[in-house]
């Protein structure tokens, strides 16, 4: 597995470390999921597949929210 990881060509873009203003629209949308997911799980550990419908109903909820 290593070797493919290294045959594989990755283009890397990184948010300029002193310019906080362009991750404005990236932000924006992680804080409302970083809110619900604080207030639903809180501490605890989930499993793959709780987490994977947990993120499918954050997602839903801040698409109706956002529309």
């Amino acid at each position: 597995m290593r070797n493919n990881v290294a045959k594989t060509q990755f283009q890397w873009h990184f948010i300029p470390p002193s310019s906080y203003h362009c991750e404005g629209l990236w932000k924006a949308g992680v804080e409302p999921l970083k809110y619900l997911w604080k207030r639903t799980v809180g501490e605890a550990l989930l499993t793959f597949d709780k987490f994977n419908t947990l993120m499918i109903q954050i997602d839903a909820c801040l698409n109706i929210c956002l529309w």
